[in-house]
């Protein structure tokens, strides 16, 4: 079995990380097939479990045959956020303490010899959060802020755990947070929702050489979950509308978004950023869009009168098939399998959320209770 590679300085895990990162070694074989088996990707998951104790900890799945384990205790941590790295085979997740939840957050990784925790860069922030895996698995993008007088205050940060190498991207003018960041196909820019003070959520487009340029910015509207198609020439994204609730007399209105961000599913056109709206439903919402890694199709979630259900429909919104229903809120809309045949999503309300992996027609293929699922090689005993 080859030796994983390690190209994260030792002397960066001197760090104030208080968690363990997990890993496991990439099976041989691990080719796209049209029939997953337990030496692909699509057969294993990493996700998060709550424990006895209050905190969180960090699983992993086999699919075929059901089996799940604990990679291993973090008392007093809360692990959130897991993804798999391919480029290095790791883990990188997020950890922070339970007593001060809202004070320190990390991206945490650690080799298979259990070497001491390292973070994704070297940089110390207050806080470092939201990463997202690049297509071809070697680019990490991050959300973090800055200590009281760091420029800049907060942003987006992309990162290579190969080389140990990061940079930060352009900031959005007057964005008051970072959301959701996802980086494109060709790795060159950064497509990420921000929020701004009494105005909608926006979508803007961070570029690596600390520029920017507006997606899609318009007051009215709440725009979220930035996601690039394949050929990166296009974001898909969910839309609601943007309301202002009355904060009381003699007070400004204050903007609210709806509960989950959804509403209709919309595309913007990155050279001439021209939006068009492929999914809606006059008595409907529409969310949790995600693009499918291998074909040109998509999935997402509508909500009619208080139930869910997934759908797949072509890019165009053609083809609309419904997939499966779901008596309880999904919580978590669905991530598709490397291979792209299968999908994982979260339903029920916490703390029985259940994460739920089904095929093509909807059959669930395993079930288990736990939330945030990523897709990860399946362990091997």
């Amino acid at each position: 079995m080859a030796a994983c590679p390690n190209s994260i300085d030792p002397a960066v895990s001197r760090v104030r990380i208080m968690s363990g990162l997990f890993l496991w070694l990439l099976s041989a074989g691990c080719g796209e097939v049209s029939q997953p088996s337990p030496s692909t990707p699509s057969d294993g998951l990493v996700f998060v479990r709550a424990t006895d104790a209050g905190d969180t900890d960090i699983f992993q799945a086999r699919i075929a045959d059901g089996a799940v384990r604990r990679l291993a205790e973090t008392p007093n941590l809360l692990d959130s956020n897991p993804k798999w790295v391919p480029s290095v085979l790791r883990v990188v997740y997020e950890v922070r303490p339970t007593d001060a939840p809202t004070s320190s957050l990390r991206l945490a990784m650690r080799d298979p010899l259990g070497a001491e925790p390292a973070t994704v860069s070297e940089k110390s922030f207050l806080k470092e959060s939201d990463v997202s895996v690049s297509m071809d698995g070697k680019r990490l993008a991050y959300v973090f802020q800055a200590p009281p007088g760091g420029q800049p205050p907060l942003g987006v940060r992309v990162a290579s755990p190969m080389t140990g190498l990061d940079a930060v991207m352009g900031t959005a003018p007057k964005a008051t947070a970072y959301i959701s960041p996802r980086l494109s196909p060709d790795v060159d820019s950064v497509a990420v929702q921000t929020q701004g003070k009494n105005r909608g959520d926006d979508l803007w487009l961070l570029l690596l050489k600390n520029e920017h340029e507006p997606l899609v910015a318009e007051r009215r509207w709440h725009d979220t979950a930035p996601r690039f198609e394949r050929a990166g020439g296009s974001v898909f994204f969910s839309r609601s509308a943007f309301q202002r609730v009355p904060k009381g007399r003699g007070r400004k209105a204050r903007p609210r978004a709806e509960p989950l961000g959804g509403g209709d599913i919309c595309r913007v056109h990155l050279a001439t950023k021209q939006v068009a709206c492929v999914i809606q439903s006059a008595d409907a919402r529409e969310y949790g869009v995600e693009l499918s890694p291998t074909r040109e199709e998509m999935v997402f979630v509508r909500e009619r009168d208080g139930a869910s259900a997934l759908f797949v429909a072509g890019l165009q919104g053609d083809d609309e098939r419904q997939l499966r229903d779901s008596p309880e809120p999904i919580q978590r809309g669905p991530v598709w399998s490397p291979d792209g045949d299968r999908l994982a999503y979260v339903a029920g309300q916490s703390p029985q959320q259940r994460i739920l992996v089904i095929d093509r027609q909807g059959a669930v293929l395993f079930e288990t209770p736990g939330d945030q699922p990523a897709w990860a090689p399946p362990f091997q005993d």
